[in-house]
């Protein structure tokens, strides 16, 4: 089974953060799920979060139609809040941004070692880079080269719990 890092517990449960979870981390989790199934480790349970999301609001029409593109169907997606309980259930938890890596942080502090940035997994690029919220764009290249960032990044992610190093 991977591991979260040197003497962790097992991945058995991956948290994706974003702001609304409406775009980012709902493509995050259903680019995971494709990837676990594909992987044969479809028995990590993938989960999505926002540090201002509204419960129960479907995925972005972009993200959809992005995901689409890939075979990825977001339909079924609904939003939810950011909440300690999710995150202490997570065994990885996962920011797009820096803050909400920081608000995962303040609501369960004990789980501090177990939360990052998914640019940690980054295949190229400094890890420290934040995913950037396409929100707003006119341009629909702009959600899709998101989308390709992100799927780069949970291909690393997927690597690296293969090799037993989440």
């Amino acid at each position: 089974m991977a591991e979260a890092g040197p003497g962790a517990r097992p991945v058995r449960a991956v948290l994706f953060i974003c702001t609304g979870n409406l775009f980012r981390s709902a493509i995050a989790e259903g680019v995971m799920r494709q990837a676990l199934r594909e992987a044969g480790l479809d028995h990590i349970e993938v989960a999505s979060a926002g540090t201002a999301a509204a419960l129960g609001l479907p995925a972005a029409s972009t993200a959809v139609r992005v995901c689409a593109e890939h075979g990825i169907d977001l339909s079924g997606h609904r939003s939810q809040p950011l909440a300690a309980a999710l995150i202490r259930r997570a065994d990885l938890i996962l920011g797009m941004e820096e803050s909400h890596t920081q608000a995962a942080r303040a609501l369960a502090p004990e789980a501090a070692p177990r939360i990052d940035l998914l640019r940690r997994f980054a295949p190229q690029g400094p890890a420290e880079e934040e995913i950037a919220d396409p929100i707003n764009a006119i341009s629909d290249e702009v959600y899709r080269s998101c989308f390709r960032e992100i799927r780069d990044c949970v291909r690393g992610l997927i690597a690296a719990l293969q090799q037993g190093g989440g």
